[in-house]
C-alpha cells in the first residue's frame, strides 16, 4: 500500500460504521494509538472528523513522531478523502470487493444457498444485521429454485422491485416478472392498490410461483389471505418495509406453512426483496443444464 489516509472518528460513531478497506480507514482514537505501533505505509495522512479530537492526535504524534504521517487541515483532508475515493472502479470490481468485507467481517452461517442469498442481501442494504434477523422455510430454497427452473413467474408489490429484478436471467428460465399496480388506478374504499393489485396477479396469472413483496405490508397480508383459500405452492419473499403492519405481517408469514423467506421487524425494502429474489436466480440459472 503505497498511501493510507486515517480518519480519527469517536467511538459511538464508529459503531455505526462497517469495516474499511484500502487506502482509507476509518479509525478511533485508540486503534490509531495502536496504528503507530506498527509500521506504515511510505506516506500516511490523518484527520480528525471533529475539533475536540485533534488536540489529542497532535498529542499522539509529538509523543510517538512519524515523518511520514502528516497531520491535515479540514480543507485538505476534504481534497485527499475526495482523490481517494474517486478512482474508479467497474460494477464488477466493487461487487467482488463488497462480497470480499462481507465473507471476512459478517459470520455467515448455514446451507450455501442461505449464504449466497444473506450476502446479496447484506450488499443491497449495507446491514449486516440481516444475518441475525433473516428467516425461511425449510424448503424454501428447494421450492424457489426448482419455481424458477420450471420457468414461473415472480409477482412484485411495486415497480421498483420488478425494476431491479435481474429480467434477463429470468427470461432465460422461461420466467417473466409481473406488477398489476398500474392497473388498479383506484383502490375501493378501505383497501390499498397493493393488496388488490397482488390478488389480481395471483388470480389472473396460473403460472405465477414467487410472490416477492418489498414495499407494502398490506400486499402480504393480501397475498396471505388469497393463498389461504386458493391453496397454491408458492415462494413467498416477505420483505416489507415500515412502522405500520410490517413487523406483525411478516410474523403471520412465519404461522403459515407455504415456503417463505423474511425478516423480523420493521426493517426490509425492495432493495432487500430484490437481493433475495436475484440470489435464488442465480442459484436456479447455476443449477439448470445448459
Amino acid at each position: 500500500m503505497e498511501e493510507t489516509f486515517f480518519w480519527v472518528v469517536d467511538s459511538n460513531i464508529k459503531e455505526f460504521l462497517g469495516p474499511s478497506k484500502g487506502p482509507f480507514q476509518v479509525v478511533t482514537l485508540e486503534e490509531f494509538r495502536e496504528i503507530l505501533k506498527k509500521p506504515l505505509a511510505p506516506k500516511a495522512w490523518v484527520a480528525p472528523l471533529s475539533s475536540s479530537l485533534r488536540p489529542e492526535l497532535e498529542k499522539e504524534l509529538s509523543r510517538n513522531p512519524h515523518p511520514e504521517i502528516k497531520l491535515l487541515e479540514e480543507s485538505e483532508a476534504l481534497d485527499l478523502g475526495l482523490d481517494l475515493l474517486s478512482k474508479p472502479l467497474s460494477p464488477e470490481a466493487i461487487e467482488r470487493e463488497s462480497f470480499k468485507i462481507i465473507e471476512e467481517s459478517v459470520p455467515l452461517k448455514g446451507p450455501p444457498a442461505l449464504k449466497k442469498v444473506l450476502k446479496r442481501v447484506i450488499h443491497a442494504t449495507g446491514d449486516p444485521d440481516w444475518v441475525k434477523t433473516l428467516r425461511f422455510h425449510p424448503k424454501a430454497f428447494e421450492v424457489g429454485v426448482q419455481r424458477l427452473q420450471e420457468g414461473c413467474d415472480i409477482l412484485v408489490d411495486v415497480e421498483m422491485l420488478k425494476t431491479a429484478i435481474n429480467k434477463p436471467l429470468l427470461a432465460s428460465l422461461g420466467g417473466k416478472v409481473c406488477c398489476e399496480l398500474s392497473s388498479v388506478p383506484k383502490a375501493p374504499p378501505g383497501r390499498t392498490r397493493t393488496e388488490v393489485a397482488l390478488e389480481k396477479g395471483l388470480s389472473e396469472n396460473p403460472k405465477v410461483g414467487l410472490v416477492a413483496i418489498g414495499n407494502a405490508p398490506t400486499a402480504l397480508l393480501a397475498t396471505l389471505r388469497w393463498l389461504k383459500t386458493h391453496p397454491r405452492e408458492v415462494l413467498i419473499v416477505g420483505l416489507p418495509v415500515g412502522f405500520v403492519k410490517a413487523a406483525e405481517a411478516k410474523l403471520l408469514l412465519l404461522w403459515q406453512d407455504l415456503p417463505y423467506i423474511t425478516n423480523l421487524g420493521p426493517r426490509g425494502g425492495s432493495p432487500a426483496a430484490a437481493a433475495v429474489v436475484n440470489a435464488l436466480l442465480s442459484l436456479a440459472h447455476e443449477k439448470t443444464p445448459t
